[in-house]
Order: C-alpha cells, then structure tokens, then sequence
C-alpha cells in the first residue's frame, strides 16, 4: 500500500476515534503513528527524488551523446567525401544510420560509443577534438547511471527496511484497536453500542469482517490508476528494450559483415598471389 493511503487510512480512523470521548487513548495513539508516517513519507520522497534527478539526468547527457554521434558522423563523411561506406565510417556506424543509433538512453548507445575515445583522440584534428568531449560525457553518463543505481538501491533496502518496520508497527496497533472497539458494545452495555462498532473505525478490511461497497470501489479505483501507470512503463520499457536489441543486432551484423569483408580482402590477396606465383613458374627459362 502506498504511504499516502496509509495515511489516509490512520488519519480516518484518528477522526472516528475522536468522535467519542472515552476513545481519546487510542485516538492519541493512532496519532502517533501519523507522525512516523509523514516522517517516513519524506525520506521516501528523497529517495524517488534522487532517482528522478538522476533519470533526468541521463536524458540530458544523452542528449550530449546524441550530438556527438551526429557530429561524428558529420565529419567522418565531410572528410570522406560523404561515402558511407568508408573504412572510417563504418568503424563507427557500420551499417547502421546515426539517426537510429541514437534511439536509446544511453545503454548501448553509451557502451558503444565508449569504446570510441581511443579511437577518436588518435584521429584527425575534428575528430580529436569529439573525442575529447566524448571522453568527458561518457564520464557523466557513468555518473548519472551511478546515481541511478546507488539510490534505487537506496530504495529497495527502503522498502524492506524502514518501510516493512513502520507498516508493522501501525498494523500491530490497528489489530489491536479493533480488538479493543470489538469488545467494546459486550465490556460496556451501558453505551448501548452496535455489535459491528468496531468495523466503522476502519477504511479497509480489519479482522475477519465484510469490506463495504464504498471500501471496494475506494480500492478498485487506486487499483486501477496503478495499473494504469504500470502498464504505460512496462510499454516504455518493452519499447526501449526492443530498440536496444535491435541496435544490438545491427551492430552484430555490421561487425559480422566487417570481418566477412577483411576475409574476402585477405583471400582476394591469396589469390593474387597465388596467380602471381603461378604466372612466374610459367614463364619459359632463359
């Protein structure tokens, strides 16, 4: 349950409590835990501030990375007179278009790329002065999926840590009021209390008690906006992953064809040597 609906439900439950004045103990009580909750809803939403810095971020040393490529292969063809084809070219794109190599947010992209400083720094007077710039947004990018990852697991250790620990704590005291609420309408007839007192403190389900119609709408709602959210990321993520796999094949197939290619160059050669050692072995004595 998110944090916000388990404030809900302790701030629902404090105001019915409050409603009776020999029920103030337990209000102060589930009071308390508001307290820890609001706490606790805080350090959560550090964390998933952390998280979103560091995805915006990415996007932004992406957006570098994506410049770059484009600049790369700006002046590999200027200084190859626009052939693609060009031994230069294809070390970088191969076959694929720069257009499409920069689909992804970093992941293959940046794994690629990495391995193109050297390579870079060695080369003419533009393409050092790219690779002098790739050098340093490869570093960020690191950073960035470095934050990334420290404050996702930030998050999970969150979740089974402090999270765990406080949704423990206010179950222990909401069981324990519906116990008390209860027993009440039997303890103290003098009341003259309803025999489901007890279910009126609480939004959800507590004990073994039918949920009401207005609780299951309530839920199916918050149900359904969740899985909204989660089907929009898990389609953004089945995107980003069919992207990266593709570019991952492409490159397989250019680097394939790249060394199909320096095979045939090779048995080109042979041949000709071969045809040249035979044309002298032909050749009439003197």
């Amino acid at each position: 349950m998110p944090l916000r609906d388990v404030a809900e439900e302790i701030c629902y439950t404090t105001a019915q409590l409050r409603a009776y004045p020999f029920l103030q103990t337990q209000a102060d009580q589930h009071e308390a835990l508001l307290v820890d909750v609001n706490q606790l809803t805080l350090d959560e939403i550090a964390i998933l501030r952390a998280i979103m810095a560091a995805e915006a971020r990415k996007l932004v040393v992406d957006d570098r990375l994506n410049g770059l490529s484009s600049a790369i292969a700006g002046t590999v063809l200027t200084e190859n007179g626009g052939d693609r084809s060009s031994p230069v070219f294809h070390r970088y794109f191969g076959n694929i278009q720069p257009s499409r190599f920069n689909r992804p947010v970093l992941g293959v992209q940046l794994a690629t790329m990495r391995t193109w400083v050297i390579s870079l720094v060695q080369g003419s007077p533009g393409l050092q002065a790219l690779g002098i710039q790739l050098s340093e947004c490869v570093g960020e990018a690191d950073t960035a999926e470095q934050n990334e990852a420290e404050a996702k697991r930030q998050l999970a250790d969150f979740q089974i840590g402090e999270r765990k620990e406080l949704i423990e704590k206010v179950n222990g005291v909401r069981q324990g009021h519906y116990g008390q609420l209860a027993e009440l309408p039997h303890a103290r007839p003098d009341l003259d209390l309803p025999r489901d007192f007890a279910h009126r403190f609480f939004l959800r389900e507590t004990g073994r008690r039918r949920p009401t119609i207005a609780t299951l709408e309530r839920d199916v709602g918050r149900l359904r906006t969740d899985l909204q959210k989660a089907e929009q990321q898990l389609a953004r993520m089945i995107e980003e992953s069919e992207a990266e796999t593709r570019l991952r094949e492409d490159a397989e197939l250019a680097e394939a064809a790249e060394d199909l290619a320096a095979i045939e160059q090779q048995r080109a050669e042979a041949a000709a040597r071969l045809a040249e050692l035979q044309a002298r072995r032909n050749e009439p004595s003197a």
